[in-house]
């Protein structure tokens, strides 16, 4: 959703290119896309009351801690807060 929403909003595509490119990433063999747990849910409502990041942001984060997995984000805000809980992460500047 998140994906969908970046590239109309900063990428200026239009809604079906957008759908069809987010498609063509889930189709990706080396896309893994996880499950939630009940820990994600309250973690990610701790993340948003401290950073004030958009849910999605903060449910990204909960599962790049509970996987260790490193984020790759176009977000400032997001970047500073895995830094702050100490997630690895790559800022990507579009």
């Amino acid at each position: 959703m998140e994906t969908y929403y970046q590239l109309m909003m900063k990428k200026g595509m239009d809604k079906e290119s957008a759908r069809d490119l987010v498609m063509q990433m889930k189709s990706l063999e080396s896309i893994n896309i996880p499950a939630l747990n009940d820990n994600d849910s309250f973690r990610a409502g701790l993340y948003h009351k401290r950073f004030n990041l958009s849910f999605v942001d903060c449910f990204v984060l909960a599962l790049a801690n509970r996987l260790k997995l490193k984020i790759y984000t176009t977000d400032g805000p997001l970047e500073l807060a895995a830094k702050g809980i100490n997630v690895p992460y790559d800022y990507l500047p579009l």
